[in-house]
């Protein structure tokens, strides 16, 4: 496949007839031989472009490039509750910084016992406890929903 989770792999391809020699190369690094090779490019997200010499006793010739893109959400790197404590009948704003991925990523808010809480495009939710609440989020996008976040929590006082 064209597009791939984080770790995975794709198998890369090409039909050619009368060829002694196949090498794939990404960039001037040569990653393979062969009609086919399995390739796994590093990182979270991105793409790598890749082709394919081609040659025999008459000649080389270069193939189109293809583009292998790594597609996985990741969490953020802080979650804040601001503030953190408050009155019943205030809101609280939960924040996610710093998380990556495939556009467009959707972050979904929990309660820690699992309860849905709402989503959102911009990192942030408003939410209004009557109680002390622990929530942790998931981020998501067209290739997946990450594991849980550590929790934070809202004391209502």
């Amino acid at each position: 496949p064209s597009t791939i989770d984080a770790g995975g792999s794709s198998t890369l391809s090409i039909a050619v007839s009368g060829a002694t020699t196949i090498q794939w190369y990404t960039g001037a690094t040569l990653v393979g031989t062969g009609t086919s090779i399995v390739v796994s490019p590093s990182g979270t997200s991105g793409k790598t472009i890749y082709y394919a010499i081609v040659s025999n006793s008459c000649g080389s010739v270069q193939s189109n490039n293809v583009g292998v893109t790594i597609c996985t959400p990741g969490l953020g790197t802080t979650f804040t509750a601001t503030p953190s404590t408050i009155t019943s009948g205030q809101s609280s704003k939960l924040e996610v910084g710093g998380a990556t991925g495939t556009a467009t990523l959707t972050y979904l808010f929990y309660k820690s016992d699992g309860t849905f809480v709402g989503s959102s495009t911009n990192k942030k939710l408003f939410v209004s406890p009557t109680v002390t609440t622990s929530y942790y989020y998931k981020v998501s996008n067209s290739c997946g929903v990450t594991d849980p976040s550590p929790t934070i929590t809202v004391t209502v006082l």
